[in-house]
């Protein structure tokens, strides 16, 4: 037990030792789209950006954590109407960095992420006749021309996962990622709704 607590120790004190702390800056476009009960729609196009910073225990094994502004949501396949939401974002991925050639590497990704809805819309191109565009959050319902969707008391808070995978070349990066919520966004059992979002971006680190 002696050895093996001496043996921690020492590990704990090397990755002391070696930890650097690092900052990025990154910025991208999504495909977004709902998984759950949700039929006849289509994935919607967004962005996102924001920084991060990277503290590295070892060179292999890292800390990432972000602060993104993104955008997801999802549209009806006749394109007649569509969900569009804004977010903040944060997720804290560990990273596990595989050296392929001086100054690249391949970068696995993983962890929860915790995301706060600023806004969101349901916007209908045609409804009798008229455009409308209603707030999503005002009360958790849909409102427009009088009317309220009950959209089952729409979540502004969301809990989910990340996965990912970067190719980083000298100071410069660029990644594919997956996020997927698991908390629902409205809807109750197995009528739930969650977000669903995929990504590309291209990063600096200084």
């Amino acid at each position: 037990m002696k050895r093996f607590l001496i043996l921690i120790a020492l590990v704990a004190a090397s990755a002391a030792s070696y930890a650097q702390l690092s900052w990025n800056a990154k910025i991208g476009m999504n495909l977004s789209s709902f998984t759950g009960d949700v039929e006849q729609t289509n994935p919607k196009f967004g962005f996102h950006f924001g920084v991060g910073m990277e503290y590295q225990f070892t060179q292999l094994f890292s800390l990432q954590p972000s602060l993104m502004y993104t955008t997801k949501g999802v549209k009806a396949e006749n394109a007649d109407a569509r969900v569009s939401l804004k977010y903040l974002e944060l997720p804290v991925m560990a990273a596990f960095r595989l050296p392929v050639a001086e100054n690249r590497n391949i970068v696995l990704k993983a962890g929860p992420y915790l995301a706060y809805a600023l806004s969101g819309k349901l916007i209908l191109d045609v409804y009798d006749g008229i455009n409308l565009s209603a707030n999503a959050f005002k009360h958790y319902n849909f409102e427009a021309n009088g009317e309220t969707w009950d959209y089952a008391g729409a979540n502004r808070f969301e809990l989910g996962l990340g996965l990912g995978i970067d190719y980083e070349f000298s100071l410069f990066f660029v990644g594919l990622n997956g996020g997927f919520g698991l908390t629902k966004f409205y809807g109750d059992g197995n009528e739930a709704v969650r977000n669903m979002n995929f990504s590309i971006n291209v990063g600096f680190k200084f």
